[in-house]
């Protein structure tokens, strides 16, 4: 189609119409939208600096919720008495001096002797009425039952310290960490709970170490109850238990911690095991 000389005129004039329309609009755009580098670059900045303090007003807000938990935590633990505090200072100093004495002697000193001085500190800390106050101390908390968990474990913690002469793990004590082991219901207590009377040689402990060994679902557990066997040397249920558990435990880690006991129990020598198990 061939447009008359009026006709392209007027196209042109449309054209020219609608270019400067657009023109306009983009400078008007470019005016009230448009920015230079520089702004562009404070506005991500201000945007990242807005989202950054939310993020910290968040994360404040997490913080002092967990201070109020830990401080709630904080006082339902019992306050140590100064006679108690006292009383550890001591049993620290003397653990201490025994340890000196158990090492290597000066040229000229003889073994006796050195052996002689461990034994007199040995009956000294023993005998200690102090020592006596602060294992009735802890023996009180883990045994009671409206005491926190943790000053419970904390509690049966400390009664480590101890010699075993002095009978620290009578058979309440014994009663109440098998009672614990079987009732709760956090792996991580029950798990400290075998921590801190895996030295412990008892019948009853020996039992329920081999069968946890054997129908604990938690690897951990299973695992604590393999070492703690190590305890009771000589007993063929502690062997029997470690075999089963070597051979055919799914984890390998518990698998590994029962051969490393199982060596143990090869290396024996009945002369160097310490005391007798209880009943």
């Amino acid at each position: 189609m061939k447009l008359s000389k009026l006709e392209v005129l007027a196209l042109l004039i449309a054209c020219g119409a609608f270019l400067f329309v657009v023109v306009d609009l983009g400078a008007e755009a470019a005016a009230r939208y448009g920015a230079s580098p520089d702004e562009v670059r404070i506005d991500q900045l201000t945007a990242r600096a807005n989202r950054m303090a939310r993020e910290l007003e968040i994360a404040r807000a997490e913080l002092e919720e967990r201070a109020a938990a830990i401080e709630a935590v904080r006082r339902q633990v019992p306050a140590v008495s100064e006679d108690t505090q006292a009383a550890l200072r001591e049993l620290a100093e003397r653990v201490d001096r025994i340890e000196r004495l158990a090492l290597p002697r000066r040229e000229g000193d003889t073994f006796p002797s050195t052996v002689a001085d461990v034994a007199r500190e040995h009956d000294r800390v023993t005998e200690s009425a102090v020592a006596h106050d602060a294992v009735d101390r802890f023996r009180g908390v883990f045994l009671d039952s409206e005491q926190s968990v943790e000053s419970r474990l904390g509690a049966l913690r400390m009664l480590r310290m101890f010699p075993r002469e002095m009978q620290v793990y009578d058979d309440r004590v014994i009663d109440e960490a098998v009672t614990m082991l079987e009732t709760s219901e956090e792996d991580r207590v029950r798990e400290r709970v075998i921590k801190e009377v895996s030295h412990v040689r008892d019948d009853r402990l020996m039992g329920m170490w081999a069968h946890l060994l054997r129908v604990e679902s938690n690897d951990g557990i299973r695992s604590e109850a393999a070492e703690s066997l190590v305890t009771f040397l000589g007993r063929e249920e502690a062997r029997a238990a470690l075999e089963q558990a070597y051979a055919q435990d799914p984890s390998e880690r518990v698998r590994l911690d029962a051969g490393l006991a199982l060596r143990a129990f090869e290396d024996d020598d009945p002369a160097d095991r310490e005391g007798d198990v209880h009943d």
